[in-house]
């Protein structure tokens, strides 16, 4: 069944005119045939065509169910915009496919973008949310400094992912590792901010952030394993809300790094290989899904 995009249909009992000429004249769908809108906010409406025009398509709703995000926490990546445009509309279109909740451009002190014209990236989103089967519509943000995103409140667990030459990766936590570490310790417990001691060294490595290893959670596999045969099952942990920074093509400057660790950011690595901006944060958002799948199958 074909599926469009109507937020105010639970109002105006109709598809907006670009859905409704898409509907009639590419599609040709006419009165009597059925299709499934969806708000962007969770319900999906089985409704039948009462009206066809290319200009209007009236519809009647049949009935209505929710449907919201199957990961069940929220994910937000704030990223700062790439130079070349298209690669931050793939990375908003490949994170929608995926799962994601919010996308925050942020605006750094490295940034060689500091505008994004969000119109074009809602549209993205929209087909990329309709083509995966989805019923919640990323948010996109404006863009933001980096500062204001820091100050931000924030309800779950905040992660700033960027380069240190100086600082072997192997000798820094992953993503993975800081993600499942937070799962066995208090929700209110906050990364202490004098523990985290990485080099705020300018990094010379333009462009890239690390990526993620999917199978670096053995540190903690004694925390999450399952219990013994005698013993009642304990419940899964729940995955907790992430906040993911990404910065731009030169990396974040040190005085945006020290900014996000004293207000608790947990500095991770993104794994072995060295990868683009836009793709570092599809990365980061597949490590999440990644765990939260081992979690609950």
């Amino acid at each position: 069944m074909h599926r469009f995009y109507a937020p105010d249909i639970a109002t105006t009992g109709e598809l907006p005119p670009d859905e409704a000429a898409h509907a009639v004249r590419v599609l040709r769908l006419r009165e009597g045939d059925e299709l499934e809108a969806i708000d962007g906010r969770g319900t999906i409406y089985r409704c039948r065509i009462s009206q066809a025009s290319p200009k209007r398509c009236a519809l009647e709703v049949l009935s209505s169910h929710s449907e919201p995000t199957h990961w069940g926490c929220r994910i937000v990546v704030a990223i700062a915009p790439t130079k070349m445009m298209e690669r931050l509309e793939w990375m908003a279109e490949k994170c929608t496919e995926v799962g994601i909740d919010r996308i925050i451009p942020i605006r750094c002190h490295n940034s060689e973008r500091t505008t994004v014209k969000t119109e074009r990236l809602e549209r993205i989103v929209i087909a990329a949310m309709k083509q995966s089967l989805k019923a919640v519509k990323p948010v996109i943000d404006p863009m933001t400094p980096i500062a204001d995103v820091i100050a931000m409140p924030f309800t779950g667990r905040r992660y700033i992912a960027y380069c240190d030459p100086t600082l072997p990766r192997s000798a820094r936590r992953s993503l993975t590792q800081a993600y499942l570490q937070a799962l066995t310790t208090a929700p209110s417990a906050q990364p202490d901010p004098a523990a985290l001691t990485p080099s705020l060294a300018p990094s010379d490595q333009s462009d890239y952030s690390d990526y993620s290893d999917y199978s670096d959670y053995s540190d903690y596999s004694d925390q999450l394993a399952a219990p013994a045969a005698d013993a009642p099952a304990a419940p899964k942990p729940a995955g907790h809300d992430a906040l993911i920074l990404i910065g731009p093509e030169g990396d974040f400057s040190p005085e945006e790094v020290k900014a996000a660790l004293s207000a608790g950011f947990t500095p991770v690595t993104l794994g072995p290989s060295r990868l683009r901006t836009e793709t570092a944060a599809l990365a980061a958002t597949l490590t999440i899904h990644s765990l939260l799948q081992s979690l609950h199958p």
